[in-house]
């Protein structure tokens, strides 16, 4: 039997519960004039806007793969993007859009300066009494703001040099094993025999000063393995639903960066771990290669694959939206019909 709807977010979007399924409803929005992209200048001083929303945490790239220790030795990467096998249209199934993935060649002719660093994320499930939970692990203060709480981030790190399956340092299987690594030295969890499913990809815009290619995957916790930070990388752990995450993150308890707000997001449709997981795995994978963008009206948004405005860097072109706008300190997530 159905709920009546509750917001959650009322700037951004609302979430309509039923007795086993949430779907997260974009706001309709009034239309917007439109305009050309800028010169690099311009794009960099958009990156440098989100960032500054994104401060609660860390710069935009770093939050969403997760810093790696600085002992280790970075790895230097493969010149070759590995090809993905399906791509994700979005869990949020009463508001997909259709949308077929480009072949993408991006990272064949880059240049080694601007080639993004490997790297891998975990969301690890689990289900508690009412809704399904996700782990958060947080990171210990930098040394430039020792006073600051470390932000609360997904398991994951750089791929390193034992990591690369087949010479291919960008490619799916290598991340699969960097994500197993990263748990186990982060989190003090063996996933090895979890069934890790690849659910995004997300590569940092070719204007951020640190750019990362990270693969996501997710899998159910299983058994009452505890899970134990490092204390060097990682001071604390949390597992809260995802209704719990974003609620913490509206109140700016938690500062979350844009592919992991995204990621919750898509999550908060589910309330069963296995189910989550189920659906999110058969849908199709996207590469996110985010467009920073200012409207006439100079409202900021990153548009993503899908999105009317996609590939013209239009943020006011007619039709379908998938996207994130910058709204204040925190961000919105829009993703349906115009």
């Amino acid at each position: 039997m159905s709920t009546a709807p509750r917001s959650l977010r009322s700037d951004s979007w609302a979430v309509s519960e039923t007795a086993a399924h949430r779907v997260p409803l974009p706001r309709a929005q009034s239309p917007m004039p439109a305009v050309a992209s800028g010169p690099p200048t311009c794009r960099r001083a958009a990156l440098a806007a989100v960032m500054r929303s994104a401060k609660r945490s860390l710069p935009y790239a770093a939050v969403a793969m997760g810093r790696s220790r600085e002992r280790r030795a970075s790895a230097r990467m493969g010149a070759r993007q590995g090809t993905t096998r399906r791509s994700l249209a979005s869990s949020l199934s009463s508001v997909s859009v259709p949308y077929r993935r480009p072949r993408d060649r991006g990272l064949e002719s880059m240049s080694e300066s601007k080639r993004p660093q490997p790297s891998a994320t975990v969301v690890l499930l689990r289900d508690a009494s009412a809704d399904l939970e996700l782990l958060l692990l947080q990171r210990a203060p930098s040394r430039k703001e020792p006073h600051k709480p470390g932000p609360w981030v997904f398991p994951g790190g750089r791929i390193e040099p034992a990591d690369i399956v087949g010479g291919d340092a960008h490619s799916e299987a290598s991340a699969r094993h960097a994500a197993i690594r990263e748990t186990g030295e982060e989190a003090g969890l063996c996933i090895e025999d979890t069934r890790l499913e690849t659910i995004s990809r997300w590569i940092t815009p070719e204007v951020s000063p640190r750019r990362f290619d990270t693969w996501f995957f997710v899998g159910v916790h299983q058994g009452e393995e505890l899970v134990r930070p490092d204390g060097d990388e990682m001071v604390d752990h949390r597992w809260l639903s995802p209704r719990e995450t974003l609620a913490a993150y509206e109140c700016g308890e938690l500062a979350l960066a844009p592919p992991t707000f995204v990621t919750v997001t898509w999550l908060s449709a589910y309330l069963r771990a296995e189910h989550a997981v189920r659906e999110l795995a058969g849908q199709e994978l996207i590469t996110f290669r985010p467009h920073i963008c200012r409207d006439r009206a100079g409202e900021l948004f990153m548009l993503y694959p899908g999105d009317a405005g996609y590939e013209a860097k239009d943020p006011d072109a007619v039709g379908a939206r998938h996207r994130c706008q910058v709204v204040g300190r925190g961000f919105r997530y829009l993703r349906g019909a115009s």
